[in-house]
């Protein structure tokens, strides 16, 4: 096997942030917020120690802790849905997301510059092993 390149690279217009998943039972207390600085998520990479029976879920919004009353500096962040009202989610209950490459039409992510993964399981929010960790791939959505 050998590592071929394509013929123009431009790593400006990509990114990778890791951030740390949350150990709590409520799925988001120590979780990272990770500042998008203006590209958009693309893909997603889970560390083995993710939950094997959790699915994701997002928290995003453009400012973290400006609001009056924002104790946390999270209560900015709201959940992101899709265009049906639904929420946008990764994984599945079914089959675990450990160690897989999640991709995404990175057009739905588009304006949200902070975003939070939250951990799901059926009906629930589900704590991760001490170490969980994801790789959040970001790209420029108009990028050539």
């Amino acid at each position: 096997m050998a590592l071929v390149y394509p013929d123009k690279r431009s790593a400006s217009n990509r990114s990778i942030g890791t951030v740390n998943l949350s150990t709590n039972a409520d799925g988001i207390t120590g979780a990272d917020v990770l500042d998008m600085g203006g590209l958009s998520l693309a893909a997603i990479s889970l560390s083995t120690l993710c939950g094997s029976s959790c699915f994701y879920t997002f928290r995003g919004g453009n400012v973290v802790g400006t609001s009056a009353g924002s104790t946390d500096g999270l209560s900015d962040l709201q959940y992101i849905l899709n265009s049906t009202g639904s929420l946008v989610t990764f994984g599945t209950t079914l089959t675990s997301s450990q160690n897989k490459l999640i991709a995404f039409d990175p057009a739905q992510f588009a304006g949200v510059r902070f975003i939070q993964i939250v951990s799901n399981t059926t009906g629930a929010v589900n704590a991760n092993s001490p170490g969980a960790v994801a790789r959040l791939i970001l790209a420029n959505i108009g990028a050539r």
